[in-house]
């Protein structure tokens, strides 16, 4: 049997909602605390995951290992008789539409500013990467964070992002692929969320483009939040899994 991410269970495991939240690329289950801790009365599901940090050693690495992987979490809540809204922060989003579509039995679910290059085409994914993994894991943070936030890491901040380097050019190379499943097969109440950020029209027509072969996908913008929304706009982002989750 394939090994799978140590998954990590907090808030009220006694609720009948259960929210699974999958990170995105060069990040961790980590990023999502504060979200988490505004999310008490249900229960929440986090995981690193496979290739990253607590879950480097577990391989292969593919977008269809990390649907399984997710596709485990949800059967898991589902059989302890919950509903399950799935949320996916960037790379995330990817994984919980493609969970969608594979047919999960997952409730809900809202992405946040997805890379959906097959929708609508992303000119960085015409960028060159890096054939040393460590190498690609410095070049993507500076650009995604900045120059400065790599350097105010510390020399083992820098180093475990270095470490998930492999992970990352696989999550990369994936979406520089083929298109991976129809989304069109999504049929679950999706929610596609963007911040207004520099890149707010681009993630909205990207919304719009999902909305387009999609049955059931609601567009939200959130206001003051930029791709990193889990963590500089908690309350916003946990606000909106509550109404979207209808467990207000």
């Amino acid at each position: 049997m394939m090994e799978q991410p140590l998954v990590r269970l907090r808030g009220n495991e006694a609720a009948r909602r259960s929210v699974i939240l999958v990170h995105g690329a060069l990040d961790r289950a980590q990023s999502f605390d504060r979200v988490v801790r505004r999310l008490s009365d249900v229960c929440t599901a986090t995981y690193d995951r496979r290739g990253y940090q607590s879950s480097r050693h577990i391989s292969p690495l593919s977008l269809a290992s990390h649907v399984d992987d997710l596709a485990s979490v949800i059967n898991r809540e589902t059989d302890n008789g919950h509903l399950v809204t799935v949320v996916g922060h960037s790379y995330g989003g990817l994984i919980a539409l493609n969970a969608a579509a594979a047919g999960a039995p997952v409730d809900h679910v809202l992405v946040y500013e997805p890379p959906l290059p097959w929708l609508v085409a992303n000119h960085q994914h015409h960028r060159t990467l890096e054939s040393d993994p460590a190498k690609e894991a410095e070049v993507f943070f500076r650009r995604v964070m900045s120059d400065a936030a790599w350097e105010r890491l510390s020399p083992e901040g820098q180093q475990s992002r270095r470490d998930d380097g492999l992970a990352l050019l696989d999550d990369l190379q994936t979406l520089r692929g083929p298109q991976p499943f129809d989304f069109g097969d999504v049929s679950v109440p999706t929610m596609f969320a963007y911040g207004d950020g520099p890149r707010a029209s681009y993630f909205e027509q990207m919304g719009r483009s999902l909305a387009s072969v999609t049955t059931s996908t609601t567009l939200r913008q959130l206001s003051h939040a930029g791709h990193g929304a889990h963590l500089s706009t908690p309350d916003q982002l946990a606000g909106l899994i509550r109404d979207w989750s209808l467990i207000a």
